[in-house]
């Protein structure tokens, strides 16, 4: 899919912070990583939010 419009780097930009990570890329390819576990439901509960 096309990310609804929001660019798969923009996506992981905003998103891996929550989980104390970093990342980026294309808006059709991207790549992040994240160290705490323990925010993995929040981290999914804003990708999930962002993707509506």
């Amino acid at each position: 899919g096309n990310n609804a419009g929001h660019g798969a780097g923009n996506l992981i930009k905003d998103l891996a912070p929550i989980a104390g990570g970093k990342g980026g890329g294309k808006p059709d390819m991207a790549r992040g990583a994240a160290g705490e576990r323990g925010n993995a439901n929040k981290l999914r509960a804003a990708a999930e939010a962002k993707l509506k």
